[in-house]
């Protein structure tokens, strides 16, 4: 989408064109659902209300988007700054609910078969490093534009992918050998 596109968007939606915010629905719903998924860790159950909560907060926020960036980054940051806030929420809800003297278990929601080995790796990601894999790998970022999307240094994006790598390579060997 280009920044004609979003100030059309944005106008419309001034209007009260519902139909604009539909097709802003539709065209970022996917890359949302994926960060709760994998950044925040939602369980499938609640993803519908916080990608709702999510799409409206960039819709109320639309106005404050100055195109420094590209809008997809723009939208991914709002995003990730949500799923931070509910990753901590839902990590508090857990260790409120878990007894004292139990090791709490991994917070891992499946949501591709359980064959899907690449999921599993990357959920043994913390969250950094998932959002830095996530948009460097699958978001198909370079190395900047993560660091941007991040609010980190490029140095940082490398470590953190470094780190990343290591790990989920562990994990997809620790498999191999079960």
């Amino acid at each position: 989408m280009e920044l004609r596109e979003i100030d059309e968007i944005r106008l419309a939606l001034e209007r009260g064109d519902t139909s604009a915010f539909g097709k802003l629905y539709d065209k970022f719903a996917p890359m949302v659902l994926s960060v709760l998924r994998n950044v925040a860790r939602c369980p499938r159950s609640e993803l519908d209300f916080h990608l709702n909560e999510v799409m409206f907060s960039v819709y109320r926020g639309l106005r404050g988007f100055r195109g420094a960036s590209k809008f997809s980054t723009w939208i991914y940051r709002c995003t990730l700054r949500y799923s931070y806030a509910l990753s901590g929420k839902l990590r508090a809800e857990r260790r409120s609910r878990a007894p004292l003297d139990e090791e709490l278990p991994a917070p891992v929601e499946m949501t591709e078969a359980s064959d899907d080995r690449a999921f599993r790796a990357l959920a043994c990601l913390d969250n950094a490093g998932r959002a830095a894999v996530e948009l460097y790998y699958i978001r198909d970022l370079d190395v900047r534009e993560t660091a941007a999307a991040l609010g980190i240094s490029e140095n940082a994006v490398k470590n953190r992918l470094f780190h990343a790598r290591r790990k989920m390579r562990k994990a997809l060997a620790g498999e191999e050998t079960q």
